[in-house]
């Protein structure tokens, strides 16, 4: 028989006592700290809704911030090109079309073929006036040249010889302002003045002003079409150096010769003064050169013909 003593079984009941209260301390600790087995809670579908809308929110949080639509399409998209500049066209000078004039003609004259096209002189007097290649510049009747009042203006009528078919016959240079043949046309127009040449024309449109036009004659409509030639930058006055030099040449020349012939006439014996009338003619002749001269000069300093252009 095992003899155990008071305090051996006081303890062993204790002890026990003391770890399961321990273990029912822990569990119900356990159980007030946490809410979900603190509460008696029923979830519901409103719950999980919820907590879905938690998530979303969470997920945005972390998306990067949305892009523009273009910007997205133009992603998307690969055929989809960045809007480009706009750019301002230049035209070029080869490409811009040279301006046409159709002048309708009459083609005979009697049994010869002709080209007469009105012409309009200092836009004012209209008269028929022939085509004609041969001539080196223009040449009008004297009745056409007193219908512009050329010998009442007193701005130079130089006495010259005009040079034709027949040989070299009295003439008068003068200078026309402008004439007009359909929209062509052309200012300070040196022109000799002479004869009739025929009852259907007034005179000659030569060289000097077709050589400014690539000219085309159709024969079936009777029609003239004067094309435009491209512009040149050493043009002055609508003329090229060489017109500028030929006519100061032409001007200086008739200049001179008059003066000479005024020196050899003054310088004559004449005692009975049978000169006079030829002297006077002769003087007027140096002054009428002498305003020709001076227009020219005017006309070239208005656009600024350069000196070595000009020959006195």
């Amino acid at each position: 028989m095992l003899l155990v003593s008071t305090r051996e079984i006081m303890y062993k009941p204790t002890m026990k006592w003391r770890m399961l209260k321990k273990l029912l301390l822990s569990i119900i600790s356990f159980i007030l700290i946490s809410p979900v087995l603190a509460d008696d809670h029923i979830y519901t579908n409103k719950d999980l809704e919820q907590y879905k809308e938690k998530d979303n929110v969470v997920v945005e949080k972390q998306q990067p911030p949305p892009q523009s639509k273009s910007k997205n399409k133009s992603k998307s998209n690969k055929s989809d090109k960045p809007l480009k500049k706009p750019v301002t066209a230049f035209i070029k000078k080869d490409e811009i079309k040279p301006k046409r004039y159709e002048v309708a003609y009459i083609s005979r004259e009697g049994s010869s073929n002709r080209i007469i096209v009105p012409v309009t002189f200092n836009n004012s007097v209209k008269a028929l006036m022939l085509l004609d290649t041969g001539a080196p510049g223009m040449y009008i009747s004297r009745y056409l040249a007193e219908k512009l009042g050329a010998f009442d203006k007193g701005e130079g009528m130089l006495q010259v010889e005009a040079k034709g078919i027949g040989g070299r016959v009295p003439a008068k240079l003068t200078v026309i302002d402008n004439i007009q043949i359909g929209g062509a046309g052309e200012q300070f127009v040196p022109t000799t003045i002479g004869d009739s040449l025929s009852g259907m024309f007034e005179g000659l449109v030569g060289m000097n002003f077709l050589s400014r036009y690539s000219v085309q004659i159709d024969s079936k409509r009777h029609v003239v079409i004067f094309e435009e030639l491209p512009e040149e930058p050493d043009l002055l006055g609508g003329h090229d150096e060489e017109w500028w030099r030929t006519n100061y040449r032409q001007f200086s020349m008739s200049r001179k010769d008059w003066e000479e012939f005024k020196t050899h006439v003054h310088g004559l014996k004449d005692p009975d003064n049978k000169l006079k009338r030829l002297r006077d003619f002769a003087d007027k002749q140096v002054i009428e050169a002498d305003k020709l001269m001076r227009k020219l000069d005017n006309y070239a300093i208005d656009y600024a013909v350069p000196m070595s252009w000009r020959e006195y």
